[in-house]
C-alpha cells in the first residue's frame, strides 16, 4: 500500500476539516485501537491499512494503540508494525495502558484487579515498562482503580497500611476511601511513573478519569494528589442514551459539568476526554461530542476504531475476548450504532471545531456548582448533571465559590467542616443560593433558613427534568439576573451554556422542536439540536 498517497489525502481533510478555525485553539479529533483489536485485526496487512485510511479519511489526528487490556499484552512486532503503518500514513500515535485482568483478580468487578498483592504490583510495573519503551506520550484508561475487598485488601485497610513493593505507607483512616486512595496513588508514584522514568525519562503519562465522579473516592481516584502525581488527566465523557420513559442513565449535561469540574480540580492539566458509541444513537452520540467540547476538551478520543468501523455482529466473527472470558460491563470488537454514529458526526467536526475555537477563548459565567474534591453525594448522586437539564448556566467549581454571583450546595458540601458557616456567609450576601433538600435537613438548625435569596430543591432528580415551563421560569430568574441574563425562556430538558462575554449555547435534549427566546429574540432549536449567539 502506499502510505503517502493516503497522507495527502489525510492532510488534504484536515485543511478543510480545520480552515475556518482560527489560531487561538484546534480542536483535536483522535481515536484508539484496543490490543485486542490488534491482535485480530492488524495481523493481515490489508487488515492494517484499512485502519489507517479510516483515520486518514476520517480528519483522525493521532492513534492510542493500547499495549495491554484483559491480561493480554500486544507482541513487540505487531505494535511495531502497527506504529509504522500509521507514521508512514502521517498519523502520530500514542501509548494506551488498560489495566485490566492483572494477576489477581478483585473480589468485585471480575475486570478489576487487586493491586494490594504484591505479584500483581510487580506485573502491572512490567505492563508500564514495555509502554515506557514504545511511547513517549502514554495514555492510562479508568480502569487505575480497584473495589477489590478480599482478605488481604481488609487486613491492610484495618492495619490503616499499605504496602508497594518493599515499602509500608501509612493511612489516614481505617476504611477503603483512605486505603484505596492512598494504595492507587503510591501504586501510581513508584509502579508508574518512577517505573516509566527510568525506562523512557522523556515520556508524558496522562490518567483518565471516568465519568462516575461521585464515587471517585471509594474506588481509589484521588483527583487532586493524582494530578500532581501524573503529567496530564483526561476525563470520560461518555453519557449513553438516556432513556426518560425508563428513568435511567445520566443526563447529557453530565458530560459538560464532568470536564469543566475536572479542570477545576487539576487547573491546566486537563489536556482530553474520551467518549465511545455503546449504548448511544447517532443523536446521543452528537451530544456526547458536542457536550465535551462546550466541557473545554482540546482533544476528543473517539473510542475505538473498532467500535467506529465494526458493526456488533461483524464484531462476532472476531475472537472476541470478552464473550470467551465471561466479562461483565465492557464492549466487545464492535458496537451496534458505532458505523452510523461516526457517519453522522464526520460531517459535522468542522462545525464542532469551531465550536472548540469559539468555546476556547471565552470564560463560562453562571451559576456556581461546588463539589469539592473526594466528596461523596451522600443521597444527592448526580445532582448536577441533572440540575444542567434545566436551563440553569452551571460553573463546576471544587474550591468554595465565595464570590460567585449565584451558586448552588448539595451533600457534597459537607466534606467541609465548616459547611454550614460558609453556606450561612454566602446567604447573608443576599446572592441567588440554591440548596437540596437533603443538604438543609442535614443542616437543619445550623443555616439561616428561611431567607428570601435561597432556594429549596425538593428530593428527586426526575422531578427537575419534569417541572413545567412556567415554574422554572420563574425558579431561573433570579439566578440568571444575577449572571447577568435578564430574558430567558425556555423549556424544560434544555440546557444553557453561558460566556461572561455574553455568548451563549442552547442544547435541546428534547425529541421534539422547542421554541426559547433570549433577551428578547425568540428562536426555534431542533429535536437534540443547539443553538449558539457569539459576541
Amino acid at each position: 500500500m502506499r502510505y503517502w498517497v493516503l497522507h495527502v489525502i489525510g492532510i488534504l481533510l484536515v485543511v478543510a476539516v480545520s480552515c475556518a478555525a482560527a489560531t487561538e485553539r484546534q480542536h483535536r479529533f483522535s481515536t484508539s485501537v484496543k490490543a485486542q483489536e490488534m491482535q485480530v485485526l492488524f495481523g493481515a496487512d490489508k487488515k492494517l491499512e484499512q485502519a489507517v485510511a479510516w483515520c486518514q479519511s476520517s480528519g483522525i489526528q493521532r492513534v492510542y494503540l493500547e499495549t495491554f487490556r484483559f491480561g493480554y499484552q500486544v507482541e513487540e512486532p505487531l505494535l511495531e508494525r502497527t506504529k509504522a503503518a500509521f507514521r508512514a500514513g502521517g498519523i502520530e500515535s500514542a501509548g494506551l495502558v488498560t489495566p485490566t485482568l492483572i494477576g489477581k483478580p478483585s473480589s468485585g468487578w471480575n475486570v478489576v484487579c487487586c493491586f494490594s498483592d504484591l505479584e500483581t504490583q510487580r506485573r502491572t510495573r512490567e505492563i508500564f515498562e514495555f509502554a515506557a519503551r514504545h511511547f513517549d506520550l502514554i495514555l492510562i484508561d479508568d480502569f487505575w482503580f480497584t473495589d477489590c475487598a478480599c482478605s488481604e485488601c481488609t487486613a491492610a485497610k484495618d492495619a490503616k497500611r499499605v504496602t508497594v513493593g518493599e515499602t509500608v505507607y501509612p493511612v489516614g483512616e481505617a476504611d477503603w476511601s483512605d486505603y484505596r486512595r492512598e494504595l492507587m496513588c503510591r501504586l501510581s508514584e513508584q509502579h508508574v511513573m518512577q517505573a516509566c522514568r527510568r525506562v523512557n525519562p522523556k515520556v508524558r503519562v496522562i490518567a483518565k478519569f471516568p465519568c462516575w465522579y461521585d464515587s471517585y473516592q471509594t474506588r481509589g481516584y484521588d483527583m487532586p494528589r493524582m494530578g500532581e502525581i501524573f503529567d496530564g488527566t483526561w476525563i470520560g465523557t461518555e453519557t449513553r442514551d438516556y432513556d426518560f420513559g425508563a428513568k435511567q442513565g445520566v443526563p447529557p449535561t453530565a458530560a459538560f459539568f464532568i470536564a469543566r469540574w475536572a479542570e477545576s480540580v487539576t487547573p491546566g492539566k486537563c489536556e482530553g476526554a474520551w467518549y465511545d458509541p455503546l449504548w448511544t444513537t447517532p443523536a446521543t452520540y452528537l451530544e456526547q461530542a458536542r457536550l465535551t467540547i462546550l466541557g473545554g476538551a482540546s482533544e476528543s478520543l473517539l473510542h475505538s476504531y473498532g467500535y467506529l468501523s465494526l458493526t456488533e455482529a461483524e464484531g462476532r466473527q472476531w475472537d472476541d475476548v470478552v464473550a470467551k472470558l465471561g466479562l461483565t460491563g465492557v464492549g466487545g470488537l464492535g458496537s451496534t450504532h458505532g458505523p452510523a454514529n461516526f457517519a453522522a458526526l464526520k460531517p459535522d467536526m468542522p462545525e464542532l471545531i469551531e465550536l472548540a475555537r469559539q468555546t476556547g477563548k471565552r470564560n463560562l459565567a453562571g451559576v456556581a456548582a461546588y463539589k469539592p474534591a473526594n466528596s461523596p453525594g451522600r443521597g444527592d448522586e448526580n445532582f448536577f448533571s441533572f440540575l444542567g437539564m434545566t436551563g440553569l448556566p452551571l460553573v463546576p467549581c471544587s474550591t468554595f465559590p465565595d464570590s460567585a454571583p449565584a451558586a448552588c450546595f448539595s451533600m457534597h458540601a459537607l466534606t467541609l467542616t465548616d459547611a454550614a458557616q460558609r453556606i450561612n456567609d454566602y446567604l447573608a450576601t443576599g446572592r441567588p443560593t440554591l440548596l437540596t433538600e437533603r443538604l438543609a435537613k442535614a443542616l437543619d438548625g445550623t443555616l439561616n433558613l428561611p431567607c428570601s435569596n435561597a432556594v429549596i430543591l425538593p428530593s428527586g432528580l426526575w422531578r427537575l427534568v419534569d417541572l413545567p415551563h412556567a415554574e422554572l421560569d420563574a425558579l431561573r430568574a433570579p439566578f440568571l439576573k444575577a449572571c447577568g441574563l435578564n430574558d430567558f425562556h425556555a423549556p424544560n430538558r434544555t440546557g444553557l451554556v453561558l460566556f461572561s462575554d455574553g455568548s451563549w449555547v442552547i442544547s435541546n435534549f428534547n425529541d421534539r422542536l422547542v421554541n426559547v427566546a433570549v433577551r428578547g429574540v425568540s428562536r426555534d432549536v431542533a429535536a437534540r439540536g443547539y443553538a449558539c449567539q457569539w459576541e
